[in-house]
């Protein structure tokens, strides 16, 4: 055995998430971003199954469900060097976990499938996919992946952090109440996403973001959500998505538009007078900016 290196990219939420209308399977469909999971196995003939930083134990979970999987221990460090965000519903810890598990097998030169990675996460936590390195479409309760896409849209974001930490079981409680209506409706998005992808029509990839945005707000409501919509009508962005199980809301832009760069500079200014007039209003004792003193 040898050293060891694997690494995962993060999700930027979700383009939908839902549950389908025939049977209430829960679901997702990922949007890969760069901002990567990076992780460092040394293999050790003593102690076991160590992580660094040590709070990350759900590596160690998975790693024993690895362990299982290949019929024999595993003893090391994993090292983990990560710049996603935690608790924000970025994937975080779903990328720590991929790329422990292709630490291990790159330290040992043992393959292993994306769906093999996905069905031993699946025994710790809901996955968000990313141990898939392009949008798929994904039973993130059972580890399986329903339809992987050809395209990916050329985005920028701006990300907005509504602040806090989310607790995703609480998201899938709410979720677990919403109406055959809303699930028929989450079912016609994903027709539509089908047709966008195969059509490679961006603009419409981020009007269906926006629309399963809006559907999440009985979920996890995002406080900033109509402000966004606002830029989004008032510059001409393509639109937007969410973390629909963490704080997140990004601004969507597409790279291929003329204005792009206009556009992109124009919200940017927008979103620091808001940064501006919420610190005054903090200052004079109110403990958030609303939307309608904007």
């Amino acid at each position: 055995m040898k050293k060891g290196y694997g690494e995962a990219h993060a999700s930027f939420g979700e383009l939908i998430q839902g549950n389908r209308y025939v049977d209430s399977t829960s679901y997702l469909v990922t949007l890969p971003i760069n901002l990567m999971s990076r992780v460092t196995f040394i293999p050790e003939e003593t102690n076991g199954i160590r992580v660094v930083p040590e709070y990350k134990v759900k590596i160690i979970a998975a790693i024993k469900h690895l362990e299982k999987e290949i019929g024999h221990s595993i003893s090391g460090t994993f090292y983990v060097d990560s710049l996603i965000p935690e608790g924000k519903g970025l994937s975080s810890s779903s990328a720590d976990l991929v790329a422990s598990i292709r630490a291990y097998c790159d330290s040992c030169n043992i393959n292993i499938s994306a769906e093999m990675i996905g069905e031993i996460i699946s025994f710790i936590e809901p996955s968000d996919a990313v141990m898939y390195d392009n949008i798929v479409m994904y039973y993130n309760l059972n580890g399986v992946c329903v339809k992987q896409f050809d395209f990916i849209p050329r985005l920028s974001i701006i990300a907005i952090d509504q602040g806090g930490v989310v607790e995703t079981s609480d998201c899938y409680k709410a979720r677990a109440k919403q109406t055959k209506e809303i699930h028929y409706l989450q079912e016609l998005l994903l027709k539509r996403l089908d047709y966008a992808m195969e059509k490679k029509d961006t603009e419409m990839i981020c009007q269906i973001s926006t629309q399963s945005a809006i559907i999440n707000q009985n979920v996890l409501p995002k406080k900033y959500l109509n402000f966004a919509l606002k830029l989004v009508d008032k510059f001409g962005i393509s639109g937007i998505i969410v973390a629909h199980t963490g704080t997140y809301l990004g601004l969507l832009f597409n790279k291929e538009d003329i204005n792009y760069i206009f556009k992109l500079e124009k919200v940017k200014s927008e979103l620091i007078k808001k940064i501006l007039i919420s610190k005054f209003l903090n200052q004079s004792g109110e403990s958030e900016l609303h939307e309608n003193r904007t």
